[in-house]
């Protein structure tokens, strides 16, 4: 789960960089916290002796596969906002 987790964050990174936008690269960032896998890992705090919000591993797996599904749609839709700007001036030189 960690591992899939983690290719899947670390995949954003070039559209993420891309945009220059300072929220966007540091809720990215904020993503990568070691909390989620940490959790994701450990099933029984009470043998670790930490406070886990989350049920079980698949509870925050779920939690999180969320999350980055709707960071990346705010990407997807800010990729196509930014296309659509640089497209109406290029469509304006036709007519």
């Amino acid at each position: 789960m960690q591992n899939n987790t983690l290719k899947k964050i670390y995949s954003l990174e070039k559209i993420v960089l891309n945009t220059n936008d300072e929220k966007i690269i540091d809720t990215w960032e904020r993503l990568q916290s070691a909390d989620y896998f940490y959790y994701m890992g450990h099933n029984n705090c009470a043998e670790y002796k930490c406070v886990n919000p989350f049920k079980t591993s698949h509870e925050i797996l779920q939690y999180y596969t969320n999350i980055i599904t709707d960071f990346e749609i705010r990407l997807i839709k800010k990729e196509l906002r930014k296309n659509k700007t640089d497209f109406l001036p290029a469509m304006s030189t036709l007519y």
